[in-house]
């Protein structure tokens, strides 16, 4: 991303985070308009919900490719923290941020292969899935488990 965009995308959050919701909605879509940034697939979310700044913050770093982002996205499609659940697009939140090494979200993808829960289920992805996440889980883990981190949350 070259500095303009920097810019941009820096100038496009204070926006939204200084304006009234009737404002920030006409400069969100104007940031939806723009398929480098946003994902066609999602322009519902920020234009038919009633999101509080922090989750505002999250999908625009979600966006922009942050992984820990994308992870926490994931979390709030899934369990429908101001949005309406949407395991689909939780799915999708999941795989971008396990296909950049997010350990929970590989579990997460792991695990909805294995269910069907937001994708069709794949047995065939979910070992695949399962055994990236082991290995990756074992290699990084120092204290408590992903695994187990994962299960306290079911």
């Amino acid at each position: 991303m070259n500095l303009k965009e920097k810019l941009i995308n820096s100038l496009f959050l204070h926006i939204v985070i200084d304006l009234s919701k009737k404002v920030r909605y006409i400069c969100i879509e104007i940031a939806i308009n723009r398929s480098d940034i946003m994902d066609t697939m999602h322009k519902h979310l920020l234009a038919d919900s009633e999101l509080s700044l922090n989750t505002i913050k999250i999908q625009h770093k979600a966006y922009l490719g942050d992984a820990d982002a994308q992870y926490s996205l994931a979390n709030i499609f899934q369990k429908g923290f101001g949005v309406a659940k949407n395991p689909n697009h939780a799915f999708y939140w999941y795989k971008k941020s396990a296909n950049q090494g997010n350990i929970a979200a590989q579990f997460n993808v792991w695990y909805a292969y294995l269910t069907g829960d937001g994708v069709e289920e794949n047995l065939e992805k979910s070992d695949s899935w399962y055994r990236t996440a082991s290995l990756n889980n074992v290699s990084t883990c120092g204290g408590e488990s992903v695994v187990d981190k994962l299960l306290r949350t079911l």
